[in-house]
């Protein structure tokens, strides 16, 4: 017998089933949209249109050029589904095309996708671009769906890759005529002047010897003045190079120049006075006007002096430093313009000395076990003691007398060569460059 609920059953069952799909469609759509995820109806939109146009890493503008035949462009990809903690994946699609041939237009797209927001780059390959073409590029994104953004605006540039033509330059202050001009401290103009029309829009110059400096013009192909001050007197070069808007740089123009040694000549009065004796400097002037004179020894603070009717200035020093010591002066003039900087170096010697009967150093004395007799005499005023060595041997120290000589005997055991080491203090502490003499003791008969 036919089962005649059998129809009913299938029915209701098929009912549940579907009421079951509903409840959790709405639970999950919920669910989602608690989370910050976009609801079921609008669960994916497409990533919004890629900013941020760059080539070489410069932004798109007006009139924009490259010195790159194969220049890095890229974009910023943005997905609007990207709340977090979802995440949105997407890929690049960049576009780029001859600006005078639009249908020769060439696509490519990224291989690896990466999270929204991110910065995706794509590089011209070689020969793709040619000097002087102007090309446009647009990028447009792909999500993990498929979806599809718009085409971005166009960025155009134009590759600009021949350097512009080198520049002029002049000057009548230090101009390049092989005289002599200025001086150490005293500036100078030079006019920078660019050899086209159009293309140069700055320079970079600078002396020979230090950094460059960059200078733009207020308009393509024109001229502008400098100031260089050169710190030092001689030869010197001013080298110059046109740059032009893509950053090409041309050649570079040297214009060279003498500078006039304009710094005080210094005559030694004194020449042959040593350590702690008084020592009398004249100043003279190279340069016309000098009224005062700046000067030290050393690192001493330095002392100003008035130049006298002739220009001139006598001044008196009285060294302290074993050795080498530097007197340094510049001048100035009534107009307050300085002078170079003299170095005057003159050597103190402070060693002492050593002379022997028995033993005189550089020769051969007596025989071994004959005593010696060394005396010692000051190189230095003030000096109250003396530190001396034989062989090498622990220091010893012995007393000046009044005329600041002193004596030692010392008798060697051994023939053969031999060393004497001495230096003095004074009574301030100073020590003297060490003496270091050798003499030659021979044999026993």
């Amino acid at each position: 017998m036919p089962n005649i609920h059998g129809g009913s059953t299938g029915r209701r069952r098929a009912r549940r089933n579907a009421l079951a799909t509903t409840l959790t469609t709405l639970v999950t759509t919920a669910a989602l949209a608690g989370a910050g995820h976009p609801a079921v109806a609008d669960a994916n939109t497409p990533p919004d249109v890629p900013s941020q146009l760059t080539v070489d890493w410069k932004p798109c503008a007006d009139g924009f050029t490259v010195g790159n035949t194969t220049p890095v462009l890229t974009a910023e990809l943005t997905d609007s589904d990207a709340v977090p903690p979802y995440v949105a994946q997407v890929r690049a699609t960049f576009a780029w095309w001859p600006v005078n041939q639009p249908t020769q237009r060439t696509e490519s797209t990224t291989l690896h996708a990466k999270a929204a927001p991110a910065v995706f780059q794509y590089q011209v390959q070689a020969g793709a671009f040619v000097d002087g073409g102007t090309y446009a590029f647009q990028v447009r994104a792909t999500d993990s769906t498929g979806a599809i953004s718009a085409w971005s605006a166009e960025c155009r540039f134009t590759v600009d890759v021949t350097a512009p033509a080198h520049p002029t330059v002049g000057s009548t202050d230090y101009p390049d005529d092989g005289g002599w001009h200025g001086g150490p401290g005293l500036p100078g103009q030079f006019t920078l002047t660019a050899n086209d029309t159009t293309d140069t829009i700055g320079f970079w110059y600078g002396l020979s010897s230090g950094p460059a400096t960059y200078v733009a013009l207020d308009q393509p192909g024109g001229s502008t003045t400098v100031t260089v001050t050169p710190t030092e007197s001689g030869p010197k070069a001013l080298v110059v190079t046109a740059v032009d808007r893509a950053g090409n740089r041309s050649s570079a123009t040297t214009h060279e120049f003498r500078v006039t040694d304009t710094s005080p000549t210094v005559t030694d009065g004194s020449p042959t006075a040593g350590y702690g004796q008084p020592r009398t400097l004249t100043f003279a002037p190279q340069m016309a006007g000098v009224v005062e004179y700046t000067y030290r020894l050393n690192d001493e603070p330095e002392q100003t002096v008035a130049a006298t009717a002739d220009g001139t200035s006598t001044v008196t020093i009285t060294p302290t430093k074993p050795g080498y010591n530097d007197v340094y002066v510049r001048s100035r003039t009534a107009d307050d313009v300085p002078s170079g900087e003299r170095r005057y170096r003159f050597y103190l010697a402070t060693k002492p000395t050593v002379t022997s009967v028995e033993y005189p150093l550089g020769r051969t004395g007596a025989p071994a076990g004959t005593p010696g007799t060394f005396v010692f005499r000051p190189g230095m005023t003030g000096v109250v003691e003396y530190v001396y060595s034989f062989d090498s041997q622990p220091a010893q120290t012995i007393a000046a007398g009044a005329d600041g000589s002193a004596s030692v005997t010392w008798t060697p055991t051994t023939a053969g060569p031999h060393r004497i080491t001495v230096h003095t203090v004074t009574a301030a502490g100073i020590q003297s460059e060490a003496l270091i003499g050798a003499f030659a003791v021979a044999r026993r008969t």
